[in-house]
């Protein structure tokens, strides 16, 4: 009933700003920006609008609708300060939407919606239970049986083949299952969208498995203890995992602001309402039997004492406490540091009692350590604001044997190294001699199967083989499945060993997949090309050992970091922002885990790998990423461009973090680095601020380019924009320049990167010849003035004066009766510069020498 009356608040609550707040006179300027009908504009209710007075900023999000009824993920933003400065804006309206509604009328009822869905996700609910109206057009089914939160379900329009598509939209996150999003046609019937909203950390890393030898011990002792206050027995902020550092006993850690009656309060008094782990923030438990609810919990008595031994290199069980108290106090780091950042209760972090009154509260983190529901992975599933996220963290199992081993053709005879897979069942001990077939897809990339098999007839029985490529590795192995296929080999397509692949197959996968190098796979389908026969024993003896990912920090903060982008992208009410091709999420999540771990005498060049602990892996070793983290593009070469190679999300998201990691440190190189976090004194801190705002800022569904733009809109307001051309020379260095292209943000291919900057940042640039006007351009370096020559060898003085949109606009000194305008035609490549003077208009093109 709580939660039936927090929708039907938060559906008031949107018609109320609606009815109340004026952006009349923003909304006409932007109808011609962005080519807006006016019944496009008029037609809106707003799901997010607050005002952060650290920034004195006002964010509003317009959600656009049509007779009331919301178009999916159409979302118009407006940042303003002061009242009446539009700082920033973005738009993903729907143009001419009165003319793009489906015709057809709605036949199907939500409940008869909801049995559709309920087939096609295997949920089994009872047919007792049936939604209720929970508001206008919006529907809620309070099931603690089945769910985890109750389901949610709301008319909108779907936009699919420029048609406006009327349908239910369901938020479901069932026990033992994944969260999922999904929208039913409510004239057909028909699935028009549907995605897992529980994203896994997967894994496209190029290793072996490797035998580490982890020889940190215990810390025995810390600091002294004040009776009162809680203390945990856990690994301090900075050190990431039990290969970077041993545990110390931690008290007195929460951030005031954030957590101001401690890690175990819910009712704003002092003292604690839970001796066990849980609090405001996160309710830790175990999940081993994945069942979904919340397990057993270390208590800490009355002294709150969270002292529990962790038996390094044994079973992960016997270190269970230890486990979910490092959970428990890594979410709570996590809740504060992002709080200090700008997720806070305005913007739709996670807490049971909102201590400010604003938001919404009810929604704290369920944390679930050694979660029984998989092995070698981790999840976050964000639902919108007021409701739980689930975090799920898994056992990670190393296999350790001879699994592959080629006995025919005897050129390539011979024991294979291998990689395995979260997913599917393990190689079997007794191993069975088998063909290997090359599968043919009938696309471009035929090899890597990620279509329906043209030779599934030849596929059956045998082992099939891949080659890596861009769809996920689950994909491959179900196609190849269906098609009868026994087992599953694919190849690295990158140098290195084989790689480990992630994926979530919900039990659908039942047959054994391992992975081998690029080198061997070059070999294997050399001799399969040339229809050369060829046999493998696929399977034997092997041992194996387990790591618990809950004390993997980087881990930890990459699985919060989803949540974090994923409420702050479109607004906290709007959780449905981040799946399109090109979207970040990844990179986020992998930034979050580099700077919760960076540490006294690190540098940019250092590589950084992500998950090493978990993967079995040295401390210095390159991680579970394609490239290492760092700025040396020796070791990590990824540019803007290479998101079309890579794996959608994660290797698409490798390359935001590598640019995040590298503008990380371009700010440590300029304004030195501060270990304290919870500051803004080093660069490394006002690079954060600036990631954390420009997730607030940015369009949803958005690409790299609108995450470049959004950071440097973050600059203007946070630092006056002193940062322009440092943010610029970044990016740049790795293909986001000025130039540079991102078409259409749902696909990835389409990008063109450049390398060059605005006239801002330019050493030097000078007009085309040009006899009309005779102007000359010369930019004086390390400052915000421009001299321009004319033909009479008059030299005028201006100030730049750079906006977030990527013109530069240059206010002519001392005559403010006129001005410059610069702006780009990117396709051609070609500047321009408007110079008007009373009723004079001269547009004059120029390039950069």
């Amino acid at each position: 009933m709580k939660n039936m009356l927090l929708l039907f608040l938060i559906v008031c609550q949107s018609l109320n700003f609606a009815q109340t707040q004026d952006f009349s006179k923003f909304l006409k300027t932007l109808a011609v920006t962005y080519n807006l009908t006016d019944g496009d504009l008029n037609s809106y209710t707003i799901g997010n609008n607050y005002y952060r007075k650290e920034t004195q900023m006002q964010h509003a999000y317009l959600q656009q609708t049509v007779s009331g009824i919301p178009i999916f993920n159409a979302i118009l933003q407006l940042h303003i300060r002061q009242g009446d400065q539009l700082i920033f804006h973005n738009c993903r309206f729907v143009k001419d939407a009165l003319r793009k509604i489906e015709p057809s009328q709605s036949t199907f009822t939500i409940d008869q919606a909801f049995e559709i869905v309920k087939n096609d996700l295997g949920i089994e609910v009872s047919q007792n239970y049936r939604f209720q109206q929970g508001g206008e057009n919006s529907f809620l089914l309070n099931c603690p049986e089945f769910f985890i939160n109750p389901a949610r379900a709301k008319l909108v329009y779907f936009l699919q083949n420029d048609q406006l598509k009327l349908g239910y939209a369901f938020s479901l996150e069932p026990k033992k299952s994944a969260a999922f999003s999904i929208i039913i046609s409510s004239v057909d019937g028909s699935i028009l969208r549907k995605q897992n909203r529980t994203l896994s950390c997967q894994f496209d890393h190029h290793h072996a498995a490797a035998s580490c030898n982890h020889n940190n011990k215990i810390q025995e002792d810390g600091p002294q203890r004040n009776i009162g206050e809680a203390t945990y027995n856990a690994f301090a902020l900075g050190i990431e995992s039990p290969l970077h550092g041993p545990r110390v006993l931690l008290n007195a850690v929460e951030y005031p602001l954030a957590s101001p009656f401690g890690w175990h309060d819910i009712d704003s008094t002092p003292g604690a309402e839970f001796t066990t782990t849980r609090g405001n923030n996160v309710d830790a438990h175990e999940d081993i039997n994945n069942m979904d609810v919340p397990g057993y919990a270390p208590d800490g008595g009355s002294d709150l004492l969270f002292d529990f031994p962790y038996f390094e290199g044994e079973e992960p069980l016997l270190s269970l406490d230890a486990s979910i108290t490092n959970l428990f106090v890594w979410n709570n780091y996590l809740h504060d540091l992002s709080y200090f950042y700008g997720f806070d209760e305005l913007s739709g972090n996670f807490q049971q009692t909102n201590y400010s009154g604003q938001g919404s509260g009810e929604d704290h983190v369920f944390a679930q350590a050694m979660d029984g529901s998989g092995t070698n992975n981790a999840n976050f599933g964000t639902p919108e604001e007021g409701f739980n996220p689930v975090m799920q963290m898994y056992i990670w199992e190393h296999i350790e044997g001879t699994l592959l081993e080629i006995t025919e053709p005897l050129n390539i005879a011979g024991i294979y190294q291998t990689g395995s897979s979260t997913f599917g069942v393990l190689p079997p001990t007794n191993p069975f001699n088998a063909s290997i077939i090359l599968v043919d897809d009938g696309t471009i990339n035929p090899t890597q199967g990620c279509n329906p098999l043209l030779n599934a007839a030849q596929i059956s029985g045998k082992i099939a083989f891949f080659d890596r490529g861009t769809c996920p590795f689950v994909q491959k192995v179900q196609i190849a499945q269906d098609a009868g296929a026994i087992a599953a080999i694919i190849a690295n397509n990158q140098q290195g060993g084989p790689m480990s692949m992630g994926g979530d197959d919900f039990g659908a996968i039942n047959i054994p997949v391992l992975s081998i190098s690029e080198n061997d796979g070059v070999n294997v389908k050399a001799q399969l090309s040339n229809n050369t026969p060829v046999l493998a024993n696929f399977g034997g003896d092997y041992s194996s050992s387990q790591f618990d990912s809950s004390f993997d920090n980087g881990i930890i903060a990459h699985e919060y970091g989803h949540g974090i982008s994923n409420r702050l992208t479109g607004g906290s009410f709007q959780v449905d922002c981040l799946w399109n091709e090109e979207q970040m999420g990844e990179g986020w999540s992998d930034f979050f885990a580099l700077i919760i771990s960076d540490t006294l005498g690190a540098n940019g060049l250092m590589p950084r790998g992500i998950g090493n602990f978990a993967s079995n892996l040295p401390a210095e070793a390159f991680g579970i990423r394609p490239f290492p983290y760092t700025t040396d593009m020796n070791i990590n070469p990824l540019t803007y461009q290479t998101i079309n190679q890579l794996s959608i999300p994660h290797g698409v998201g490798s390359v935001w973090a590598t640019m995040l990691w590298d503008l990380y440190w371009a700010f440590v190189n300029e304004y030195g680095h501060s270990y304290e976090m919870y500051s803004d004194a080093g660069g490394n801190n006002r690079v954060i601020r600036l990631v954390m705002e420009g997730m607030r800022l940015q369009a949803c569904s958005p690409g790299f380019i609108d995450g470049r733009d959004a950071i440097l809109a973050a600059d203007e307001f946070l630092y006056n924009g002193i940062n322009q051309c440092l943010i610029w020379e970044t990016f740049a260095r790795r293909g986001l320049g000025f130039s540079a292209e991102q078409g259409s943000s749902s696909f990835v291919g389409d990008e063109i990167e450049a390398f060059d900057m605005p006239l801002l940042c330019s050493q030097s640039a000078s007009l085309t010849n040009d006899e009309k006007s005779g102007f000359t351009i010369f930019p004086n370096p390390g400052n915000d003035q421009i001299s321009i020559n004319s033909k009479d060898n008059h030299i005028i003085e201006a100030v730049c004066i750079f906006n977030v949109s990527g013109n530069l606009v240059l206010q002519l000194e001392p005559n403010h009766s006129s001005y410059l305008f610069a702006t780009s035609n990117l396709s051609k490549g070609m500047y321009f510069i408007e110079i008007q003077s009373n009723k004079t208009i001269q547009r004059l093109p120029w390039i950069k020498l």
